[in-house]
């Protein structure tokens, strides 16, 4: 549908708007002007979908059931405000994720109603009430918004709040962006928190800020996997950084490096250290990609036509062919150098039968004669059939 590409394009558009002008290039942030732009392309897209904004059925992982560690941002100075809203278009599951979620931003949280309809309460410091509202939108539809504010004197003082504080947040705790059944099995194995996101589908600053929010780390590591997601996280980053929060971003550009950070991650180290390791993985990688084209086009190597695959190195078509085979072989022969110690194949989610074959032997031929490390990993990733990458 029209708006399904206008969206993806003005998340990308909004995405390079640092590369536009120095100012958001130095500050680490998107144009604000073209995020409100896509914020009501968003909202034009739900709306299409006949599904309230932020409720299209599939909930986020990390928006835990159970409320976690808090951030210790407790509603402790004299700046505290009182939020309510009506939330509507919900159900009890997202209700009770909602109330779990506040958990993290402040106290005194209550969330009641149903089996749609909820009245949601929580008490925040003044810089956190968007951000307690914003998170009704990942539940259903927020309405009847009201701020107080909770000077001392005005009686709230010593009211019991309905849940414990948590313990404060510990070690180094991941955000990773992925898409695919196996590789977000993968990541989650490793300690990421997953936000759903990938070409053609990418996440929103403010989802993936939601998700540092929700993390258990003292510290946080945010792994795009996508180049197009880079400016995002960083946007994601920086506003953290605001609220207090420790955040970095290691600059992955595909699930392989994503999956290559992730493995040398220390959850009790020190950021720094830790970060120039994850960075120092992710760098070593070198990738490409097998799909089939969607469409006729002109390429770097010649003419291709819908249904022909289509090997892809740093951005680039290296190869059209008819069958998959020599499309595979080129790839290989394009990101191979002397030195490489593991070859890895992420098989996405239209890899078949005859495409394991075909990739099984194609990377068992490239590794035949010396110590390489093969693995063929069921990622079921979309968008690319075959993700294969050397380290």
């Amino acid at each position: 549908m029209v708006v399904d590409a206008a969206l993806e394009a003005a998340q990308q558009a909004l995405a390079r708007t640092p590369e536009q002008l120095p100012e958001l290039r130095d500050a680490g942030v998107v144009d604000a002007g073209g995020a409100g732009l896509v914020l009501v392309v968003e909202a034009l897209h739900a709306v299409l979908d006949e599904r309230p904004a932020g409720a299209d059925g599939e909930v986020p992982h990390w928006w835990a059931a159970t409320p976690g560690p808090t951030s210790g941002r407790g509603t402790t100075s004299e700046e505290a405000v009182e939020v309510m809203y009506l939330l509507s278009g919900s159900d009890p599951e997202r209700a009770e994720r909602l109330r779990a979620h506040l958990t993290h931003l402040g106290d005194s949280v209550a969330v009641a109603g149903g089996p749609a309809e909820f009245q949601v309460h929580v008490h925040v410091e003044e810089e956190d009430t968007a951000a307690a509202i914003e998170a009704g939108g990942l539940a259903g539809v927020v309405s009847e918004v009201r701020q107080t504010s909770l000077s001392p004197g005005d009686g709230t003082e010593g009211r019991e709040h309905p849940h414990p504080v948590a313990p404060l947040p510990q070690g180094i705790g991941v955000v990773s962006c992925a898409l695919g059944d196996g590789v977000t099995r993968l990541m989650s194995d490793g300690g990421a928190v997953l936000v759903p996101s990938g070409p053609r589908r990418r996440a929103p600053t403010g989802e993936l800020l939601a998700a540092v929010r929700a993390s258990t780390g003292a510290s946080v590591v945010i792994l795009p996997n996508d180049g197009d997601m880079l400016m995002v996280a960083r946007a994601a980053a920086a506003e953290a950084r605001r609220e207090g929060l420790e955040v970095e971003v290691v600059p992955t550009r595909n699930l392989l490096e994503g999956l290559a950070a992730l493995a040398v991650l220390d959850p009790a180290g020190r950021l720094g250290p830790v970060l120039d390791a994850m960075t120092a993985a992710a760098s070593a990688v070198h990738g490409g990609a097998l799909t089939r084209a969607d469409r006729a086009a002109e390429t770097p190597v010649g003419p291709c036509r819908p249904g022909q695959w289509l090997g892809i190195v740093d951005h680039a078509i290296v190869a059209v062919e008819d069958d998959l085979e020599p499309a595979a072989r080129c790839v290989l022969d394009t990101i191979w150098h002397d030195g490489v110690e593991l070859l890895t194949a992420l098989l996405g989610e239209d890899a078949d039968d005859e495409v394991r074959h075909v990739m099984a032997h194609a990377v068992a031929d490239r590794c035949a004669g010396s110590e390489v490390e093969q693995s063929v990993l069921d990622g079921g990733q979309p968008t690319y059939t075959v993700l294969l990458g050397v380290e």
